[in-house]
């Protein structure tokens, strides 16, 4: 009787470990968006201290990681270890700490802006977003206007969202912009259906990796929250979560 209960258990394991494996393998064509929010120490459960951020960043460097653009996500395959890295809001310490980082490695980097709270207190200005357009390695998308859900407004609200702070971002960088974040990630089937006039790819707060079927305008993206360590993070990145 003991014999088969551990024959048992050992068939049990060994399915859960196949089975991981096959999951681990099937992510590996798969590529990842990370989503971040504030680089700077003491802040809150969105933020990452600095030495984490440049932990983090020195870790991709390290393992051959290449950091793309949004907009490139469609030739992902054509990069070796493809990964993206996003920023929401616009906060200035963004800019302050973790631009400089990200400028060693020479990483490229998504940045999505709120539109109105720009020239805020603790957010980026108007200078520092036509500075940060001007880089080879800063793509600027939409945030929209004020960061509400966007699938508690009207289709009118949400064209005006949507299509304002687009306008607003070209304006003043002199360039077309083809990529948003919706606001907590939320959407509805209007949104899909009044972003497609607008934008080319946008990005969620799914927790999932994308593949080449992954529909580009509800592309999913992983948090790297405060509370990650480094360990949680080179799991993530390494598609085993």
């Amino acid at each position: 009787m003991k014999k088969n209960i551990l024959i048992v258990i050992g068939i049990i394991i060994g399915f859960v470990i196949f089975s991981y494996l096959v999951y681990v393998i099937n992510n590996q064509s798969k590529i990842q968006i990370l989503m971040y929010h504030r680089v700077i120490n003491d802040g809150d459960h969105y933020s990452v201290e600095i030495k984490e951020f440049e932990k983090q960043m020195k870790y991709l460097h390290d393992s051959g990681f290449t950091p793309i653009f949004l907009s490139e996500i469609d030739n992902y395959n054509d990069y070796k270890k493809p990964i993206v890295i996003t920023f929401d809001d616009g906060w200035k310490d963004v800019y302050d700490n973790a631009y400089p980082i990200l400028k060693k490695y020479n990483f490229k980097f998504n940045i999505f802006l709120i539109t109105s709270l720009l020239n805020k207190d603790l957010y980026m200005t108007d200078d520092i977003v036509k500075e940060l357009s001007k880089s080879d390695l800063v793509e600027i998308g939409s945030h929209t206007v004020s960061h509400n859900y966007l699938s508690s407004l009207s289709i009118d609200s949400q064209k005006e969202e949507l299509s304002d702070s687009k306008n607003i971002i070209e304006e003043l960088i002199g360039k077309n912009i083809n990529t948003c974040a919706y606001p907590y990630g939320d959407y509805n089937d209007d949104t899909i259906e009044v972003v497609k006039d607008y934008y080319d790819y946008c990005v969620t707060t799914n927790r999932a990796f994308n593949s080449k079927d992954t529909n580009k305008l509800i592309l999913n993206r992983y948090n790297i929250p405060k509370k990650n360590s480094l360990f949680v993070f080179k799991i993530k990145v390494n598609k085993l979560y």
